[in-house]
């Protein structure tokens, strides 16, 4: 439904990974949103699965042998997998516990 991707403004902080190569980690981080959107997740939900498989794709020196099948990024996600600390200026954007990203000022959400 597009709808739910309209006027949306969502920010979240990378995963924590001990990174051993960052070789296709972007290209990795783009095949865990387009999985997410071909499973129809939210926008919240593809925005955090596109971080949470680019971050495992840095925890291995090549490109994809760090990527897990889908259920294992969603078992590491669901135990709490610690983020980096905002480091940005994010006035007027607020913190939704529940969703585990921060909604902007304009979001439609």
């Amino acid at each position: 439904d597009l709808s739910d991707w309209q006027a949306r403004e969502l920010y979240s902080p990378c995963y924590r990974a001990e990174v051993a190569g960052t070789t296709g980690a972007g290209d990795c981080t783009i095949a865990g949103l387009l999985a997410a959107l071909i499973e129809a997740a939210s926008p919240e939900e593809t925005m955090l699965t596109a971080l949470a498989v680019g971050a495992y794709s840095v925890e291995r020196p090549d490109a994809v042998s760090g990527v897990p099948d889908r259920a294992t990024v969603r078992r590491r996600l669901d135990a709490g997998w610690e983020k980096h600390p905002v480091e940005l200026d994010l006035e007027g954007w607020a913190y939704s516990p529940e969703k585990e990203v921060w909604l902007g000022p304009h979001d439609a959400g």
